[in-house]
């Protein structure tokens, strides 16, 4: 890995912020332009941001790096030993509810992770330095599993903002 981060020129960067927008359910995605203020806000300090995506995943990926003005890079990544050993290097990475954050969970890097349909009680660590938001709305954790299944605009995932989000990965790379 070493050598792909000199090729892309953040060998010393930091801090590198990682950011995984995907999963395999779609309800479970929060929107790409908070993702990309959030990491901007996290970057601009000479920061990058590392935006990863798997087999399928670009379209996801290119979403967020379109909406960012600070530097980042797509990684796209075609297996979990790459995945891991890019995620490794990040000091925070900021996530949905979805596999690459229970890896940077294992690996004991912080994770600022949203939630929606999802409980975050059952998969979230629950303990510093992982950070976790999700809507205060009576229908957070429902159990829907697609955007178009939800009858009210997918609120638990439109109304968590860019800025507290940022605040927490600001708090864990301070750390």
């Amino acid at each position: 890995m070493d050598l792909w981060l000199r090729a892309q020129h953040l060998d010393g960067v930091r801090p590198l912020v990682g950011v995984s927008p995907t999963s395999r359910r779609s309800a479970r995605m929060w929107r790409p332009d908070a993702f990309a203020a959030a990491a901007d806000r996290l970057v601009r300090a000479g920061g990058a941001a590392l935006i990863f995506a798997g087999p399928g995943e670009a379209p996801a990926a290119e979403a967020v790096a379109r909406r960012m003005t600070g530097r980042h890079v797509i990684a796209a990544c075609e297996g979990l030993p790459q995945l891991a050993a890019l995620i490794g290097r990040c000091g925070v990475l900021l996530t949905n509810d979805n596999g690459p954050m229970h890896l940077a969970v294992a690996l004991n890097v912080p994770t600022v992770t949203v939630y929606g349909p999802t409980r975050r009680e059952n998969w979230h660590p629950g303990r510093p330095p992982h950070a976790a938001f999700q809507a205060d709305i009576p229908c957070a954790g429902c159990g829907l599993q697609t955007v178009p299944q939800c009858p009210y605009e997918h609120k638990c995932m439109t109304l968590v903002g860019a800025d507290e989000v940022a605040a927490a990965a600001e708090r864990a790379l301070a750390r």
